[in-house]
């Protein structure tokens, strides 16, 4: 299905907002690709490859993305370690079962599961209850970090080398990114995010919300508190990746991410 002019430009400029988390890696240079990568978190969340634009796959793409695997190793459990590259679909798109079909023949798959990319172009309104109260920061630096690891593994179940490879990676960016938390009369966190900008936009990362503070609308006003914390330095558009259902398409337009990975 060819694509009209607006739409391949709406989706090259989510595929750039990635930029913001490093450059594309010197040892792969398949322009059919757009591909950059968070040290410690090549994987098909944090680093994604994406199929660009009305690009036709070969024999040749495929092996290049294999060639690519096998001389850069993972260096940590978060790094993917089989081949794997992504699609952006619209929620009513049809499966192209030549590219399946294609895939198949060369043994790689299609995963069942789709996730979903939210994107914005308009700032969320932004207005915390009386109850709570917002304090931002560089993760490094802003006293937030301790509280941000805490409320994190809670509500992510992870343990604390989950989070030691986080801030690996939040390290590399952490000059254009910023911590934000939402605190109770308590001074006790109950939400938390992370948002990372560039030139082509803002991704908004790693946002928590407590179980007993969910279903309140905290989630909508993590995102808004982040798109204006951003807008300062000239971001207008932003994406997040999720495979919540509730908050999947709860945005200004989303796309799924149908990922294919080498079996």
């Amino acid at each position: 299905m060819m694509l009209n002019s607006n739409t391949m430009n709406l989706i090259e400029n989510i595929i750039r907002c990635y930029s913001a988390f490093g450059e594309r890696p010197s040892s792969f240079n398949n322009r059919k690709f757009s591909f950059y990568v968070l040290p410690r978190w090549r994987n098909a969340v944090m680093s994604p490859i994406y199929l660009r634009k009305d690009k036709v796959l070969n024999e040749r793409d495929l092996r290049q993305l294999e060639i690519y695997f096998n001389r850069n190793p993972a260096k940590s459990k978060h790094d993917a370690s089989t081949p794997y590259f992504q699609k952006l679909i619209t929620p009513k798109h049809k499966c192209d079962k030549h590219l399946e079909k294609f895939l198949k023949i060369k043994k790689w798959s299609a995963q069942k599961e789709l996730s979903t990319l939210n994107y914005w172009t308009t700032i969320q309104p932004f207005k915390l209850p009386s109850s709570l109260h917002l304090r931002v920061g560089s993760y490094f630096d802003s006293g937030l970090q301790h509280d941000f690891r805490t409320l994190l593994k809670l509500c992510f179940k992870r343990g604390d080398t989950f989070v030691q490879n986080l801030e690996f990676g939040i390290r590399t960016v952490q000059e254009n990114t910023h911590v934000v938390l939402f605190y109770n009369k308590q001074n006790k966190p109950c939400a938390c995010g992370l948002v990372t900008w560039g030139k082509s936009g803002g991704f908004l990362w790693c946002g928590a919300v407590a179980p007993q503070y969910r279903s309140r609308g905290y989630w909508r006003q993590l995102v808004a508190a982040r798109q204006m914390i951003s807008a300062r330095y000239g971001v207008n558009f932003w994406i997040t990746t999720t495979s919540n259902p509730r908050i999947a398409g709860n945005a200004d337009g989303y796309y799924k991410i149908m990922t294919f990975k080498k079996l």
